[in-house]
Formats: C-alpha cells, structure tokens, sequence
C-alpha cells in the first residue's frame, strides 16, 4: 500500500510518488496499491485523487499489476473513478463503503453491484469495519458475487482468525488481500490468503517473507519465519492504528529512501519521543537483518 506524499506547502508531491513507485519494484513487490486509508484518501480531492493514479500508472508503466481504492461518495463517481484507473493501468479496483452514515446493507450491495456493473474490471470490496464503520454479512457479499461475476475480491483489515473465519464460511469464493501492514502474515497465509497489501515501509521485507514462505522449501519457510519474528514487534507498533501508521511509518519509508518527506496531511497526531525510539530501535533491528537501510 503506497503513501500519499506532500510537500512542505501541504501539495502533492508527484516525484516524491514516483520514486516511492519504483522503490516498491525494485524491493520485489508483486503489485501495488494506491489511495488506502494508508495513502489518506479521505484527505485528497477528486483531482488530487486522479493524479495519484496517473501518476503511480504511468510510473508503473506495466511492469506490476496496479490495484486502485475506489473512495467517491456515489456510485456515478465510482464508476467514474474506475474508467479512469483502468485508463492508466489499474488491474482491479477496491471499493470503500459509501461515506454516508446509516445506510443499510442492503442499499450498500445496490451501490457495489452498480459500481461492479459500471466498470470492466474485477472488483473486491474493503472489509475494514473498524476503520470505516461498516462491515457486511457473508451472505449479503455471496448475494452479491452470483449476481456480479467480476466482484472476486476482498481487501480484509482482520487478524488472521478472522480471516480464516470469513475465509471457511464463504467457501474461498473470493480472493482475499488482508492488510494490517504484515502483522498475521504467516497466519494468513495458512488461512489460505490469496495475498497481502502491507505498508511500503517495510515492502522489501514482507515480499520477501511471502516469497520464502510459499516456496516449499523448508529452508526458506525457517528463514520467512525468523524474518517474520523479527519484524513482527515493528508492525505491531505502528499498526495501533492508521493515524499510528502515517505518524510513525511514513517517516520511515521517508527516511530509508532519504528523497521523500514524511509529511502527512492534518489532521494527524504527533510522534512522541518515545514512540520515536521505539520505533527506531525495532527498525534498525529489522533492517540489520534484513540487509536494508534503516
């Protein structure tokens, strides 16, 4: 999941953008993701939105798949958003709740099977229920798959019981993507996760686990595992939450490619010492072995 990056006047930051894009390939990202709740969605404009997508698709320029969050306010713009993404490139759009308070469940699967139906591309759905207040039934998610065949995926925010729970009762029929910026991860995997969309900060890191993890090779799963321990302690701290994630993660991709800025936009909390340190010493534990910079 790539960040949003501002300049000091609080602007989009387009090369910043694209050197964090081509940072994600070179440390072997098998795709990439923009405008999560990690790259501050709900923080940009429609305008500011789009060139986020053109700009990390022309970046892109192929070379990975491209997944892009879908977050307008109406299906119309959705399904605007979506033609669009797919113009610089996007291989499939997740899309987020409509921002609008006490919508039921049923008129929220008429807005996705709109969108889904709007746009020709596979779509999953953000399963995110702590972070945007509203989750959605097994049955309501099947409900809407028979009718709208290129709804195939879901982007979860769960631990991994929780995935392995909605994994069994929907009888892998989506593809799962869970985030939580790598914390699960081996879990996951084992709970039959199609996939990960964890924080850019650590992109070489949880590519790396995954890669060795599902090699077969056993020598590799004991390495994916020491890794996966190593790193463990420094996601768990920055995953308190998003606003923990943008204070304290995005400075560290920030500072480990030394180009970009770890400004986020307000409003935001500020970093305390102390979480500076931590944060710091559990990095610098994972990079050393790991073999990166801190």
């Amino acid at each position: 999941m790539a960040y949003t990056f501002f300049d000091e006047n609080g602007e989009l930051d387009l090369a910043a953008i694209r050197v964090q894009t081509e940072a994600l390939i070179d440390w072997g990202a098998a795709g990439i993701t923009v405008l999560g709740l990690a790259g501050e969605v709900h923080k940009l404009s429609a305008d500011e939105r789009a060139r986020v997508v053109e700009c990390v698709g022309e970046t892109i320029a192929g070379r990975v798949p491209l997944a892009v969050t879908v977050a307008e306010r109406t299906a119309r713009d959705q399904i605007a958003f979506g033609r669009m993404a797919k113009q610089y490139g996007a291989s499939w759009l997740i899309l987020q709740p409509a921002a609008v308070r006490d919508v039921s469940e049923t008129e929220h699967m008429r807005f996705f099977g709109t969108v889904a139906d709007g746009v020709d591309l596979p779509v999953g759905i953000q399963i995110a229920p702590e972070y945007l207040g509203q989750g959605f039934t097994v049955k309501s998610l099947l409900g809407m798959q028979a009718q709208h065949p290129n709804l195939t995926m879901m982007k979860t925010e769960m631990s991994a019981l929780g995935v392995s729970d909605f994994i069994t009762r929907t009888e892998g029929a989506f593809d799962v993507f869970n985030g939580q910026a790598g914390v699960g991860m081996i879990d996951c995997i084992e709970a039959g996760c199609a996939g990960f969309i964890p924080g850019a900060e650590t992109g070489d890191i949880s590519s790396r686990i995954y890669r060795l993890y599902v090699s077969g090779n056993e020598g590799d799963r004991a390495h994916a595992l020491a890794l996966y321990k190593e790193t463990l302690p420094l996601w768990h701290m920055m995953m308190e939450s998003i606003d923990t994630l943008l204070v304290y993660g995005k400075p560290l991709i920030a500072r480990r490619l030394s180009a970009l800025s770890g400004i986020s936009r307000p409003p935001h909390s500020a970093a305390s010492a102390f979480g500076r340190a931590r944060i710091d010493h559990w990095a610098q534990a994972v990079f050393a072995t790991a073999g990166g910079a801190a």
